[in-house]
């Protein structure tokens, strides 16, 4: 796990890069990072709850690797220490959600089930 502080602007950068919207800082209250030789590869937003359901989202790797298959195997292992920091804290169901094919193969082959299926997510920005 990174301090957001310090990870926020790779993050956001990151999240730039692909076109994707960026969160505000204050919205992410941790976040864990992979590395591959010392250069972070993947990124991903972790939420708790004062339940056992956690939440994981809005996952973005780095746009600029330095050559082809730099960042393979990177998401799986990503996805597995995030579980294993979840279940040891404690949480029974760690939840996200995703469109993208190469995160839902990743979900999919580290354990995660699809949950509902044909649904749209919603959100109210207070």
């Amino acid at each position: 796990m990174e301090s957001v502080e310090d990870f926020y602007q790779v993050y956001s950068d990151w999240c730039t890069a692909h076109d994707f919207p960026t969160l505000n800082i204050n919205n992410i209250e941790s976040i864990f990072v992979c590395y591959n030789e010392g250069i972070p590869i993947y990124a991903c937003p972790f939420w708790s709850t004062a339940s056992q359901m956690c939440m994981i989202g809005y996952i973005v790797s780095n746009p600029s690797p330095p050559y082809k298959g730099f960042k393979k195997g990177g998401l799986d292992y990503l996805m597995k220490g995030v579980a294993g920091y979840a279940k040891e804290s404690g949480y029974g169901i760690m939840w996200t959600t995703s469109s993208t094919k190469r995160i839902i193969d990743s979900l999919e082959s580290t354990g995660f089930k699809v949950g509902d299926k044909n649904i749209n997510e919603y959100a109210k920005f207070l």
